[in-house]
């Protein structure tokens, strides 16, 4: 009993001595200077509806403060650019409570602004608001360092199915099974009527097998044509005006050779549109998947850079 009275005894210590500097160390601190925007959700982020191309944005700083500055800033990183020069205000003596608007037009992509001042403290305090514009065109977001999305012309490392979805997604056929709806075209090497030899082409995913490709089961018909379009054209269509897209007349062909620096039109069997430009071809010597978990070694296919710009239903 003596020695159990004695555990509870150093227990209780060793509690209260836990608990206690939890409470006499907590610090609650509460910045002097505060940056605020109006109309924002919790992460400081407002969301556009579909063809609203302007924004007015109220920025309210709550207390005292000898600087005010906006700066330009990267929509997707945060990171702070350069100084917009027409919003930088000084003040000698200082100021209290400080509000003012800042107005972003003509909006094409997603933008985002810092909001940076000096307190009279003479610590700097910052805050970011970005401003989310709802596309028309949905563009791919190749990982960075890249030219383009890597799609192959067999299944070796990164796949030969690629979706258009999620920023663009190329799969391997063991994923591809896992979104057939998703994918909207594959890549194959393919001996064209007018040729030897096989070339790269875009082939339809619910074709694969008419040309001795490696194909899974579900996957839709989708149809191809090459445009006139140039990759500065292609590079000038924005994400808030699908016309260029749009107005181009519906493809016909299952399967496209290609080419770098070409730009083609594809159209899904459920009605997606858009537009796919060739970066880059470089030919490869490798291991390759023909069927599932069945690898041939020493076999020749390309890895295609590929730039996405789609119709956003």
């Amino acid at each position: 009993m003596k020695t159990n009275s004695i555990i509870a005894l150093i227990l209780s210590i060793s509690l209260f001595g836990l608990f206690g500097c939890a409470d006499k160390y907590e610090v609650d601190y509460e910045a002097p200077v505060k940056i605020e925007f109006a109309g924002v959700d919790q992460n400081n982020r407002v969301s556009l509806t579909k063809g609203i191309a302007e924004y007015t944005a109220t920025v309210k700083v709550q207390g005292e403060i000898m600087s005010f500055e906006i700066y330009q800033a990267d929509s997707k990183t945060g990171m702070q650019g350069s100084l917009i020069e027409e919003t930088a205000q000084s003040f000698a003596d200082g100021t209290t409570n400080y509000e003012t608007t800042y107005k972003f037009t003509s909006l094409k992509e997603n933008a985002c602004i810092t909001v940076v001042v000096l307190g009279t403290d003479g610590h700097t305090y910052q805050r970011n608001l970005l401003v989310e514009i709802t596309p028309s065109v949905l563009f791919s977001d190749p990982d960075y360092g890249k030219d383009g999305e890597i799609v192959e012309t067999a299944s070796a490392y990164y796949g030969c199915y690629y979706a258009t979805w999620l920023l663009g997604r190329t799969y391997m056929a063991a994923d591809a099974m896992k979104y057939t709806n998703e994918v909207d075209f594959s890549l194959g090497d393919i001996i064209l009527p007018s040729g030897s030899e096989a070339v790269p082409v875009l082939v339809s995913p619910a074709k694969r097998s008419d040309y001795g490709l490696m194909t899974i089961n579900g996957l839709q018909h989708t149809l191809f044509a090459e445009t006139s379009l140039s990759q500065a054209e292609f590079n000038a269509i924005s994400q808030v005006d699908a016309t260029p897209i749009e107005n181009l007349a519906d493809p016909t062909s299952e399967v496209l050779a290609i080419q770098a620096d070409k730009v083609y039109l594809f159209k899904t069997a459920n009605g997606k549109k858009g537009l796919i430009c060739i970066q880059k071809i470089t030919a490869k010597t490798g291991t390759i998947e023909v069927s599932p978990d069945n690898w041939v070694e020493n076999t020749k296919y390309s890895w295609v850079q590929l730039l996405t710009k789609t119709v956003a239903k």
